[in-house]
């Protein structure tokens, strides 16, 4: 009798332990989510780009408090569930009192005067984030070793393509908030719609880095390729609102949002990509240019591809005259074609970081240009003024469009 006791005192602590460990472990989990959330919200509130932009921060302001809202209905429905009649209804009536508080405080907040319509709403959203990720932290800290149904473990894939999924959920809402404030003045809409195209092409080269780092080269290609004609579309869309747009005060607006149209279908694609490809282990179907026997498009055979058209112009250089005007001026229009598309491509392919460090040299350049070529014609008033200034521009320009092509990666 003795012996059976123990062993049930052994499996009823057992039991409990399991309940603990499971409880520590959707502790953790509730923990990690606001983490990020708090990740997200440094990252996009603290933004530097828009420190005095109240319309752009009351949008993220917005987002942060959806994504603390959303912790604090699944940890409370997760207490709901696992803790006692009792002990919930004095949760209840705990959280009963924070409404009140909440609202009492934004309703203070909001009866200030403000010069600006959108900081108003900006201070609002910013008393809801602090009054609900307090609460979300009070309410985490009350999960207990009292759980009914087991954690599901994921992998480090399946949370990759979570976090992916959320980054394109907030992408979405920010953009249809955006779309739905009939407030807005043009310049605050043109910023946002500059702002928000901005975060679809982060995600897409974000995701596009990943697959490049769990697919084989063979595999990618099958993307990149896809890629490609997303490039294309999005720059023939860009170019087509520029000109229907052009000279109003909603070309900056037309431009980013067709920049939007594109970089938002290409990420719900390669959204489905990672979990296809990455999550579930499947292999991409070729195209038909790899079915067809033709290679695949690559970095490496598109940084070939402009090596080629580089070459051919300096062939054509060779044959003309040293006198040549009307020819070098077609040379140096060559040139500089061939030079917006490498800029292009590096634009739409490197991070953010390192094609800042590529805009800020090229803007340098140009300075550099200019000034040469400004010189040139101050100090020459004979008839080859002219042509002194295009053999300028077209060194200048071979020079540059050399540098940029071996700056891309195969």
């Amino acid at each position: 009798m003795k012996k059976t006791g123990y062993i049930l005192l052994i499996v009823l602590s057992l039991l409990a332990f399991n309940d603990k460990v499971l409880a520590d472990k959707e502790r953790e989990n509730f923990q990690s989510i606001a983490e990020n959330i708090k990740n997200y919200s440094n990252t996009y509130l603290s933004d530097k780009e828009i420190e005095n932009d109240f319309c752009a921060k009351k949008f993220e302001a917005i987002e942060v408090f959806a994504k603390w809202d959303k912790l604090l209905n699944e940890v409370y429905q997760y207490l709901k569930k696992n803790k006692s009649t009792d002990e919930f209804n004095n949760i209840k009536q705990q959280q009963r009192k924070w409404i009140k508080d909440k609202e009492a405080e934004a309703k203070s907040v909001t009866e200030k005067p403000y010069d600006d319509r959108q900081e108003q709403e900006f201070q609002k959203y910013n008393v809801y984030i602090d009054f609900t990720s307090k609460r979300c932290e009070e309410l985490i800290n009350l999960v207990e070793n009292n759980t009914k149904e087991p954690s599901i473990n994921k992998t480090e894939q399946q949370i990759q393509f979570e976090r992916f999924q959320e980054t394109l959920s907030s992408i979405e809402r920010i953009d249809k908030a955006t779309c739905s404030d009939g407030m807005l003045a043009q310049f605050e809409i043109n910023n946002m719609s500059d702002r928000v195209s901005k975060k679809w092409e982060s995600l897409m080269k974000e995701m596009l880095s990943y697959l490049k780092d769990n697919l084989t080269d063979e595999d990618y290609s099958v993307v990149d390729a896809e890629q490609e004609k997303s490039l294309k579309e999005a720059e023939a869309k860009a170019k087509e609102a520029s000109k229907d747009w052009e000279g109003g005060s909603g070309e900056a607006m037309a431009i980013n949002s067709a920049y939007t149209e594109v970089w938002s279908k290409r990420c719900r694609v390669l959204l489905e990509d990672v979990k296809k490809y990455v999550v579930n282990k499947e292999k991409p179907l070729k195209t038909s240019n790899v079915s067809n026997g033709k290679k695949p498009t690559t970095k490496a055979s598109i940084k070939n591809d402009f090596i080629n058209t580089f070459e051919k112009i300096k062939t054509k250089e060779s044959s003309i005259g040293n006198s040549d005007f009307s020819k070098k001026n077609e040379l140096f229009k060559d040139l500089d074609k061939l030079l917006n598309d490498v800029y292009k491509y590096m634009k739409n392919t490197l991070s953010t970081e390192d094609f800042e460090i590529v805009k800020q040299a090229q803007r340098d350049w140009i300075k550099e240009k200019e000034a040469a070529a400004k010189e040139i014609l101050a100090n020459n008033q004979d008839s080859n003024r002219e042509l002194n200034k295009i053999n300028s521009d077209i060194e200048f320009t071979k020079t540059r469009v050399e540098i940029l092509i071996d700056l891309l990666e195969e």
